[in-house]
């Protein structure tokens, strides 16, 4: 087993008496109203299999000579991401990948595969443009290119070693055909991010949660 933790604040007030007084509550109801300040920067509430952040609020009262009373109550916290305050949102996505083939003692050109996005931030409901550009100059006929967008959460375990677990979720998969050995393709498709729960968990170091596009091509053919 492995696990890892982190508090990220902790705030404790005295609604009655003190850490070094007394005082006698009657039989009765009693209402202590208050209020208090959060930090600015908070990793948004998160459950997953594997990890989770939670927030709580607890209220004990403290009886001497006896067993404390103590109630517990969680609550969320959403922190909200302006894209416009995030520099690398704004800048244009380019990704190349190239893979070769061979054969016995054949060797084909590569395939190659430039994923393009105008930028990199986007919110749930949007279209994202995408731009796929193939260029196949293998001996080997691509039967079909899949686009997918996927959420990657990554855990880090610390205790009793470093160890770390990602798991990959495919939220959309667009299939957009092939390209035949010795051709290329641009192909131009839209895509609609899901309405899915987006989570911020700066500055949690111990759980990551990103949105990615990958690209596959699924190889079926080899000409000689």
């Amino acid at each position: 087993t492995f696990c890892a933790s982190e508090e990220y604040f902790s705030i404790m007030y005295y609604l009655l008496g003190s850490s070094n007084s007394e005082m006698q509550l009657l039989p009765g109801e009693y209402v202590y109203p208050f209020t208090t300040t959060l930090p600015t920067i908070l990793p948004s509430s998160f459950e997953s299999e594997h990890g989770k952040i939670r927030y709580f609020i607890k209220a004990k009262v403290e009886i001497p000579w006896g067993v404390d009373f103590k109630v517990e109550k969680t609550f969320n916290i959403k922190t909200n991401v302006d894209l416009n305050n995030i520099a690398e949102a704004k800048k244009p996505i380019k990704r190349q990948v190239e893979k070769s083939f061979c054969c016995m003692c054949c060797r084909s050109g590569p395939l190659t595969m430039v994923l393009n996005l105008p930028h990199a931030g986007y919110v749930p409901g949007q279209n994202i443009p995408v731009i796929l550009e193939v260029d196949n100059a293998s001996n080997v006929d691509v039967d079909n290119v899949v686009i997918k967008l996927q959420k990657v959460i990554k855990w880090r375990a610390s205790v009793p070693e470093i160890k770390t677990k990602t798991d990959i979720v495919d939220l959309v998969e667009l299939s957009i055909g092939g390209v035949r050995g010795k051709d290329s393709k641009t192909y131009t498709q839209q895509f609609s991010v899901p309405v899915v729960p987006v989570y911020s968990l700066h500055p949690c170091s111990i759980m990551t949660c990103d949105y990615i596009f990958k690209n596959y091509g699924y190889f079926f053919k080899w000409k000689k």
